[in-house]
């Protein structure tokens, strides 16, 4: 499935990412919380393929949290990991106050 040009999707959640084993393990309350967040995101382009079970996003990303906004260039989830690495100019912003900017997150 491919997505182009002013990609905008509008989330209850990100619980239906992560495996619910991967979930129940998680120590990180942070990460926890953010998957019961509403979450907007959007981007140039969302490819997903089901074979390889993953999703790229890609150019101009933004995903919007009540307590972050994330930016990157591309951004990939592997659905069986629930691993996501965000790449280029890559900048989060916690709370209005906290920021970090790198090249790699994952």
């Amino acid at each position: 499935m491919q997505l182009y040009k002013d990609v905008s999707i509008s989330l209850q959640n990100l619980d239906w990412a992560i495996d619910k084993d991967l979930k129940r393990d998680l120590s990180n309350e942070d990460i926890k919380n953010s998957l019961n967040q509403e979450t907007t995101i959007t981007c140039d382009k969302l490819l997903f393929d089901g074979q390889k079970k993953e999703t790229i996003l890609l150019g101009n990303i933004k995903i919007i949290q009540s307590d972050k906004i994330i930016y990157c260039d591309k951004l990939k989830l592997y659905d069986e990991t629930s691993i996501v690495e965000c790449f280029g100019n890559v900048k989060v912003i916690k709370d209005e106050k906290e920021e970090v900017e790198g090249q790699v997150l994952v």
